[in-house]
């Protein structure tokens, strides 16, 4: 079935739209089940009339064009022939063409409007029209004179630059390629604006006389002043010349490292930045896919390459940020993939360094933000998850939560599609981590094995790696402290040397998120300094590729569970009280308005103009990757639900953490196999009912 829109604008023309409307009801109905149409109107009145392509812009963005094998652009002073959608159906569309201009017969001047334009204009011809209408006169006389003297032009002509504006049929190849229209002029010269952008974007412009409508012309604009009628064609006349015709707009696409005009220009009108990287030579980054060592789990990647080049950001045609050229040391950038798992799917994360510090999301402070690296994550397993990780961060008060925004990716010359753009996990003591520079930022890292430096740990299976400082000098020093913070885990005296604070506060947020994968989760540790006065804190929280799982809906996080790290020591330790008091007290804080709070941010970006522009966004990423993603209202929605369910079952076990319920014992027969009464299995034995899996079978365990 072919899928069609009307887009059609009618202005006090009420008779007209209703026996337009009616020929659409007729043609589908003929048509029958090989059409479906779906017909939008928009009545311009005197209070509210944004123009013809203004109309047309509001309902694209309510209803995207790129749902539809073909869009119709149409005034309502027509009428369709009975077989006019058999006829669309049955043609033979190629891939190339953008714009496909059927036969418009005029009963007014009883001639074919089409084709409208059979060659593209001139600049010198462009301009002596500007000046035609520039004087109301000379257009009087241009219409008395040349304009009667129009003939039909010749039916055998297949290629033309451009069709009649009242009745457009455009394909989806044209709106891949150009995206929702945006012409900003009130009114006339859309057929220029259209031809400009299919010349763009290689695609042709055909005639098809078969395809017959009629058209009763000038019903809107017959009605014009001819003072108002030359000043509005003035103007659009203007507005080409500049666009597609002047020196700015050559430098415009110089600007844009000459790459495709027409995929910039349309993944730019969605509305997000658009982040294009020119590389040097047009190398792409490469890596060396491993995996862990015998005894150890997980893959990741080595060997990456950095690659040179130059990164800008944009805003449609406003530039917000440009690196410059490649020079080593003063500008330009390079840029690597990054991550572990992530880095093993077709669409890579990336890491990018500055030649020299800037701040890349242009926030408007850039003494305060500068720095030098930045990294592109792909969102792979939720694209909102990052907005909900950060959101319940800063609520529940993690150190320092990474500023990011969603953007469009282009890398020599290819759409990459919707990346997150981001603050790094850094020691930057203005805007990041405020870390002295004899402290350290440390992860507990169950890749450790792919790192050069790395502490054991004396209680844990895992090894403890660098984020700051990069080398080795402080490390005898380093490995005393996280060995004295692991002993006082086990005696108790843990207050001497952790933060309990900011660990209850990531630990919280992780259970108010439903976090599944525990060693995949980044577990950052820093100390502002080496002295005895600075504790270790915990955060900031990063990855959440595993939040929202079904699995931790009536449960903790597993974060929260994992006997290999000490959070699970801290709330099973003998002399956990303080821990556990910082913990259940801060999440009395926030749980009267949390679920308010979550719920009303993720509404408010749903409805934003940056949300919607993610929603379109997201629909060229699955062009371009094959990943389907909910719409944003949807994800939110979907969210939301979860959510609410999870932090009532967590406010209740959060409730019952007390000396006695939260007692965890170890199994006493290491071959058993402990299953909860839901069938998931666990280390972890608290009060309640377990089945036990042994050599002899199943049993029954109360605890």
């Amino acid at each position: 079935m072919i899928k069609i829109a009307i887009f059609c604008v009618s202005y006090h023309s009420d008779k007209e739209r209703d026996l337009y409307l009616a020929s659409i009801e007729r043609a589908a109905k003929t048509a029958g089940d090989k059409v479906s149409v779906d017909t939008f109107v928009t009545n311009n009145n005197d209070k509210d009339n944004p123009g013809y392509f203004g109309a047309v812009k509001r309902m694209m963005q309510k209803n995207h064009p790129v749902a539809y094998d073909y869009v119709i652009i149409s005034n309502v002073d027509l009428t369709l022939e009975k077989d006019f959608f058999a006829k669309l159906v049955a043609y033979d569309c190629t891939e190339d063409t953008g714009w496909i201009a059927p036969q418009i017969w005029s009963r007014q001047e009883n001639r074919d409007l089409n084709p409208k334009i059979s060659d593209r204009y001139s600049h010198n011809k462009l301009w002596l029209l500007k000046m035609i209408h520039r004087l109301p006169f000379m257009h009087s006389i241009y219409t008395k004179t040349l304009y009667r003297r129009k003939r039909a032009q010749p039916l055998n002509r297949k290629f033309i630059y451009a069709g009649h504006g009242s009745f457009i049929i455009l394909t989806k190849a044209f709106f891949l390629k150009n995206g929702i229209i945006d012409y900003p002029v009130f009114l006339f010269c859309e057929e220029i604006y259209l031809a400009e952008l299919c010349r763009e974007a290689g695609l042709k412009v055909v005639y098809v006389p078969r395809l017959k409508i009629y058209d009763n012309e000038h019903i809107s604009t017959g009605k014009m002043s001819v003072s108002t009628y030359s000043r509005l064609n003035y103007k659009a006349v203007s507005y080409i010349l500049k666009r597609f015709y002047s020196t700015i707009a050559l430098l415009i696409t110089i600007a844009l490292h000459c790459v495709e005009a027409q995929s910039i220009q349309a993944i730019s009108q969605l509305g997000l930045p658009v982040v294009l990287i020119e590389t040097v030579n047009g190398e792409e980054p490469s890596c060396e896919y491993v995996s862990a060592p015998e005894g150890r789990m997980g893959f990741s990647i080595t060997n990456a390459t950095k690659v040179p080049g130059r990164i800008s950001i944009w805003q449609k045609d406003s530039c917000m940020f440009d690196s410059g050229e490649f020079s080593n040391g003063e500008k330009g950038m390079t840029i690597k993939i990054r991550g572990n798992t992530s880095a093993h799917e077709e669409k890579k994360p990336f890491k990018i360094k500055l030649q020299q510090q800037g701040d890349i999301l242009c926030r408007g402070n850039e003494n305060k933000y500068r720095d030098k690296e930045w990294v592109l994550l792909t969102g792979h397993q939720g694209m909102l998850n990052t907005l909900l990780g950060s959101i319940v961060s800063r609520i529940i008060g993690v150190q320092w939560t990474p500023t990011f925004g969603y953007v469009n990716v282009f890398i020599n010359d290819q759409y990459r599609g919707v990346y997150i753009l981001s603050e790094s996990v850094k020691r930057n003591t203005n805007c990041r981590l405020n870390i002295d520079k004899t402290g350290f930022i440390m992860e507990y890292d169950a890749y450790w094995w792919n790192e050069n430096y790395y502490i054991p740990s004396t209680s844990y299976p895992e090894c403890y790696t660098f984020k700051y400082p990069e080398g080795s000098e402080d490390f005898e020093l380093f490995k005393d402290i996280i060995f004295d913070m692991e002993e006082s885990i086990r005696l108790g005296t843990y207050e001497k040397y952790l933060d309990i604070q900011s660990v209850a506060a990531w630990v919280l947020a992780h259970d108010i998120l439903g976090t599944y994968d525990a060693g995949g989760s980044n577990i950052f540790l820093t100390k502002h300094d080496n002295t005895n006065d600075s504790k270790i804190k915990m955060g900031p929280l990063w990855d959440f590729d595993t939040i929202l799982d079904d699995r931790r809906l009536n449960d903790w996080s597993s974060i929260h569970q994992w006997s290999a790290f000490f959070i699970f020591d801290l709330f099973r330790n003998t002399n956990k009280i303080p821990f556990i008091e910082t913990y259940t007290n801060l999440w009395k804080q926030v749980y009267p308005t949390i679920t308010t709070a979550i719920s009303d941010s993720l509404s408010s970006f749903s409805h934003s103009e940056y949300g919607e522009a993610l929603n379109l966004s997201l629909k060229y990423d699955m062009e371009r990757w094959g990943k389907e993603y909910l719409p944003v209202s949807d994800e939110v929605n979907k969210m939301v639900d979860w959510l609410c369910n999870h932090l009532f079952f967590l406010n209740d076990m959060i409730s019952r953490l007390n000396s006695t319920s939260i007692e965890c014992m170890t199994k006493t027969n290491p071959k058993e196999i402990f299953y909860s009464l839901d069938g998931h299995k666990t280390d972890v034995i608290r009060h309640g009912i377990y089945i036990a899996k042994t050599r002899k079978g199943y049993r029954k365990v109360i605890k």
